[in-house]
């Protein structure tokens, strides 16, 4: 039982959020498929999840092997490391994707525009959670990345197949919520969770404001 919980918590890392919102939107925008659109947008995304997934991982687990840090129990100033990793990586995709479109590739902006809008709010986040440790204010990553997740798919649902809309979201507030017990059972308490939950709404605070 205690791998299965080791697995989950692996398989529910934020940093695997941005593959899932290319099945979720593969799944509710079936009309990439089939579409001469899709090889490209397969394209795109593949490109786009090497530098947003895979390259974070091997660097994070290269500085594991080599005893750089710990990332089974990282201590404060390891987990503003790992931190800071997502956000160079984050800077760098939003700053790539904005000289794409000076050079008038529109094809970025028209296949990405939900996935660029979520790296800009995970940004906004992950820079408020290094905020938070610098303070010693602790918060769980795993709540952060799930809640912002949550709230992104109830703000962009409109542009989504409505029968997928009924199952996505509530099965995603499942998720999270099965996150936050597996984060409860050894590495965080309630307060910790409910900084995480504070740290993914800093975005929708930041969007009122300046709207």
């Amino acid at each position: 039982m205690e791998k299965i919980f080791k697995l989950l918590n692996v398989l529910t890392h934020p940093i695997f959020l941005p593959f899932y919102w290319f099945l979720i939107e593969l799944q509710c925008k079936k009309w990439y498929v089939g579409t001469e659109y899709f090889e490209i947008y397969i394209e795109y995304y593949l490109i786009a999840l090497t530098g947003l997934v895979l390259l974070p991982l091997i660097f994070i687990a290269l500085a594991h092997i080599l005893k750089l840090i710990n990332i089974i129990k990282p201590d404060r100033s390891e987990r503003i490391i790992l931190l800071f990793v997502m956000v160079i990586v984050y800077a760098t995709f939003l700053i790539s994707v904005y000289l794409h479109l000076q050079d008038g590739n529109s094809l970025i902006k028209e296949f990405f525009d939900n996935l660029i809008m979520l790296i800009s709010h995970a940004f906004v986040v992950v820079s408020t959670l290094i905020l938070m440790e610098t303070f010693r204010i602790r918060a769980s990553i795993h709540m952060a990345g799930w809640t912002l997740l949550t709230y992104f798919i109830f703000i962009n649902g409109l542009k989504f197949q409505k029968e997928c809309v009924l199952w996505l979201l509530p099965s995603i507030i499942v998720i999270t919520g099965l996150v936050a017990s597996l984060r409860l059972r050894r590495d965080h308490t309630y307060s910790e969770l409910a900084m995480g939950i504070f740290a993914a709404l800093v975005p929708l605070s930041v969007w009122l404001i300046v709207v």
